[in-house]
């Protein structure tokens, strides 16, 4: 908006005037837009920051998830083998069966017979 002072300048000189007052306008708007520039380039450029610490964070947890994962294939192995190791010539599986079947016709209850099955 042209303000009082502009306009008596602009009625005085004419075109010229008119023509200053244009520029010094869009000289103003563009420093106003090249503040609001600057400003959004901060911010966008602290994000990235948080952005950095999440992705390193979120790599970080892969990692670890990855690495319990392998140990705990490794638990499940060894006591598949073990398990395998102790009773020749069967399936894991079916020696649990025959426990579970053995502990029932004995009575046994079910989370004590576990435990009782496998101390025979």
């Amino acid at each position: 908006m042209i303000e009082p002072e502009m306009l008596a300048v602009v009625t005085q000189l004419g075109a010229a005037g008119l023509m200053g007052v244009m520029w010094l306008s869009e000289r103003r708007g563009a420093a106003q837009r090249e503040q609001q520039l600057s400003s959004a380039h901060e911010r966008i450029m602290l994000q990235q920051k948080h952005l950095d610490v999440l992705v390193r964070a979120l790599e970080d947890n892969t990692r670890a998830l990855i690495s319990l994962m392998g140990h705990q294939r490794e638990l499940a192995g060894l006591l598949t083998r073990l398990e395998r190791k102790g009773e020749p010539g069967r399936e894991p599986e079916a020696s649990l069966t025959r426990e579970r079947a053995t502990a029932r016709k004995r009575g046994v209850k079910r989370g004590a017979g576990a435990g009782a099955a496998a101390g025979r």
